[in-house]
């Protein structure tokens, strides 16, 4: 994607957040009404299709939680417990390079480490076919393209230069709706903005 002079990175909000619920859409709560904007403005158009792909990230970040948590109860998480005799308690690892880091000093072992990786490729091909088999792997994939058409959008949107004071208002908008969260909605900057797009609200 090509870079804008105005390249400034917003955190945006994380599958994991919204899949916990943790990420609210606050205007619906704190503020009344859409951002003020033609149909042919297109930072507008690209707010409403921000919106359809915020709204498809949510769905299938919840679809994609909901099989997770049924296929490890089902096949368990792919991962191997390494017993050592100077622990009192197995450490568990879930890929080929943690079995190495952890038994890098220990070449009496090689015959642990061995079967170690043999269980680990087991228990990850298991799961690997189980997540496809219950469509795991098509809700990852969806899930992951929604989050990318939504960054696309926003990028697009903040990358127009507002014509007037309801392109800004929506890009505020924008910008409430990418950053707030429910455990920082009293927290700086979020109610600054939402007192700024009130304003804006009133002037236009």
């Amino acid at each position: 994607m090509a870079e804008s002079e105005d390249t400034t990175s917003l955190p945006g909000v994380t599958r994991r957040a919204l899949l916990t619920g943790a990420a609210t859409v606050p205007l619906a709560r704190n503020l009344r009404g859409r951002p003020t904007g033609s149909a042919a403005d297109p930072i507008a158009a690209l707010y409403r299709d921000w919106g359809q792909a915020d709204a498809d990230a949510r769905r299938w970040c919840r679809e994609w939680g909901k099989l997770e948590s049924a296929l490890a109860r089902s096949v368990g998480f792919p991962r191997v417990a390494i017993s050592l005799p100077s622990s009192t308690a197995p450490t568990w690892v879930t890929t080929h390079e943690d079995i190495d880091r952890t038994l890098s000093d220990r070449p009496n072992l090689e015959a642990l480490r061995g079967s170690l990786h043999a269980e680990l490729a087991a228990r990850m091909a298991r799961w690997d076919a189980e997540a496809t088999a219950s469509g795991l792997a098509v809700a990852d994939q969806q899930q992951a393209l929604a989050f990318e058409r939504r960054e696309e959008l926003a990028f697009r949107a903040f990358a127009l230069p507002a014509s007037n004071l309801a392109g800004v208002l929506t890009k505020l908008t924008l910008v409430l709706r990418m950053g707030e969260t429910r455990d920082s909605d009293d927290a700086f900057p979020w109610p600054q903005i939402q007192s700024i797009i009130r304003d804006l609200r009133r002037l236009i």
